[in-house]
């Protein structure tokens, strides 16, 4: 898939919930890489993550479609890590 990265944010996962501040994501679309095995949750405001959330696992990632202004929440699995926060335009950036 190829697609370029508007702005990124870093978030350190640990064993208690974190949050990012609100993305700034004008294209609707967020690309959310791991480090670890994560839980994350997608609010409109601050919030908390659990494991009741959506599971990232180590080294993979996914994109997701977002509203701009939203908060990713993240907890661990079982091992401190990072978790990498892009938005993203889908297709060519030569041809924008």
């Amino acid at each position: 898939m190829i697609y370029s990265i508007v702005n990124s944010v870093g978030l350190a996962v640990a064993n208690s919930s974190a949050s990012t501040s609100a993305l700034v994501v004008p294209s609707g679309l967020i690309r959310v890489a791991s480090t670890t095995n994560a839980y994350f949750t997608i609010t409109s405001s601050a919030g908390t993550a659990d494991n009741t959330g959506t599971l990232i696992g180590a080294g993979k990632e996914v994109i997701i479609k977002v509203d701009n202004g939203s908060f990713l929440n993240a907890i661990r699995d079982t091992a401190d890590g990072r978790i990498s926060v892009s938005c993203v335009r889908i297709g060519n950036p030569l041809g924008e």
